[in-house]
């Protein structure tokens, strides 16, 4: 009996300390969190000083290096702003972080990544940093399993970072970061030339494993976060246009039956929400010719062309695609 209370005892002292090292450390900024804050503090900054309504596209990277925003401008007539920064951050929090600045009659697309769609609830690393440095207000929203789960995967690596503090001065990671946007939040210098420059490898790319979200849908915490999401959107009097996120085309999403079901069906899983889905799948698949260091991420031509196929999908009146059909 005494072995298990003191074995009780010593998990209870080490779980306050452990919780004790994580607090000390909660709000300081770490470097790795830094272009992020950088890129979020552009977006949000330019947000705030636009009157009346506002045109927002919210996801994560694919969004960042992939709509021409200023073309989405001039064809809506709205001011715009690509709040798109790292899909790594995951589903809550860019969900989350997006409700800080939008408001009534605002509209916003949102090509979400498909790995925002089979979100499992378990924080990764960068969602893990950029809360406890930067939003540690956000962690109040998740739910208490995601809550523990966040505290049990922070690692000793991440609460030295916090400690040490570095970061707090902007900066770039490789191309990510501050100084490669453009006034709408987009991100720029995605040449060819660029990406030679930083010596990225085409041909590994070409050779990069097909993702598997077909596989990976098999669980529904995403979806309540959306669900969350819209009934707040709607209550608030925001248009929510949800539309396929571009990703790099691979024959095995078309002919795997798990991955095929997968894309054919997601449209009209999201429209069961009660939002519109503007446009399909393997439409916005391109061939790697148009991406620039990632599967997600287009290159300049790409953007160009992402986004005239989305603007004929979304067609010339955007509050025509406010509700589902």
């Amino acid at each position: 009996m005494q072995f298990f209370k003191g074995m009780i005892i010593g998990m209870l002292s080490l779980s306050i300390l452990w919780i004790t090292l994580i607090l000390m450390q909660v709000g300081k900024p770490t470097l790795s969190s830094q272009w992020i804050a950088d890129v979020y503090e552009h977006k949000i900054t330019r947000a705030k000083s636009i009157e009346g309504t506002r045109l927002f596209i919210v996801g994560g990277s694919a969004s960042l290096f992939g709509l021409d925003s200023a073309v989405l401008e001039k064809t809506y007539g709205l001011p715009t702003v690509n709040l798109g920064v790292n899909a790594g951050l995951l589903l809550p929090y860019v969900l989350l972080k997006s409700q800080t600045v939008l408001k009534r009659d605002d509209i916003v697309i949102m090509p979400l990544e498909y790995h925002f769609y089979v979100y499992d609830g378990k924080p990764n690393v960068q969602m893990i940093d950029q809360i406890f440095s930067r939003d540690p207000k956000f962690f109040n929203y998740l739910t208490l399993q995601e809550e523990l789960q966040m505290l049990w995967y922070i690692t000793p690596q991440r609460l030295y970072d916090g400690f040490m503090a570095k970061g707090g001065t902007k900066s770039m990671m490789g191309p990510y970061g501050y100084a490669n946007l453009n006034a709408y939040g987009d991100q720029t210098h995605t040449s060819e030339e660029e990406a030679q420059r930083w010596a990225y490898d085409w041909e590994s790319l070409k050779k990069e494993l097909p993702r598997h979200y077909g596989h990976d849908s098999q669980n529904d915490r995403g979806w309540k976060w959306l669900q969350s999401y819209i009934t707040w959107a709607k209550k608030e009097g925001i248009c929510l246009i949800f539309t396929p996120p571009t990703m790099m085309y691979d024959s095995f999403y078309k002919t795997n039956p798990q991955e095929k079901e997968f894309y054919t069906t997601l449209k009209k899983k999201v429209e069961s929400l009660g939002v519109s889905f503007v446009g399909e799948p393997y439409t916005y698949m391109y061939d790697r010719k148009y991406y620039f260091n990632t599967d997600y991420h287009l290159n300049e031509v790409g953007r160009k062309l992402w986004t005239e196929d989305l603007m004929k999908d979304l067609g010339s009146d955007l509050r025509h695609n406010c509700s589902s059909k």
